[in-house]
């Protein structure tokens, strides 16, 4: 409900101007919220741990991409950073080898989309920064 009430903010800036400040702290906040959220149901079912942070970072990549939000990117890329920071250190040396090649096809497709998506709206991505 707090990326909705963010773009709710946004789009009626006129009659409640606020700075772009706060509106990087919604998303921030509700972004690790969901973040957390997610690792926390995903690691009771499961060890898809890593493919499910690369697919909520392309969810909030692509949600950036929509709403024109940088802040959404931002998120997106960060939480992909974390997802490829933890199949450096973690998946690689826990996992059975079925699972790892798993979690790295699935980085390897959130990386591909995200860098696609860049690659094709490069000159957008500028006007809107």
């Amino acid at each position: 409900m707090l990326f909705v009430m963010q773009q709710i903010l946004r789009r009626t800036a006129a009659s409640l101007p606020l700075d772009e400040t706060i509106h990087g702290a919604i998303v921030f906040v509700t972004g690790i919220s969901l973040w957390r959220f997610l690792s926390c149901w995903v690691t009771t079912s499961g060890i898809f741990l890593t493919m499910s942070w690369a697919g909520f970072a392309v969810l909030v990549f692509a949600a950036g991409m929509i709403f024109r939000d940088r802040f959404y990117r931002w998120l997106g890329l960060g939480i992909v950073a974390a997802a490829v920071g933890r199949v450096v250190l973690v998946d690689v040396w826990k996992q059975e080898t079925i699972y790892r090649v798993l979690t790295f096809m699935a980085l390897g497709v959130a990386l591909l989309v995200i860098g696609f998506i860049y690659n094709k709206y490069q000159d957008t991505i500028r006007k809107w920064l």
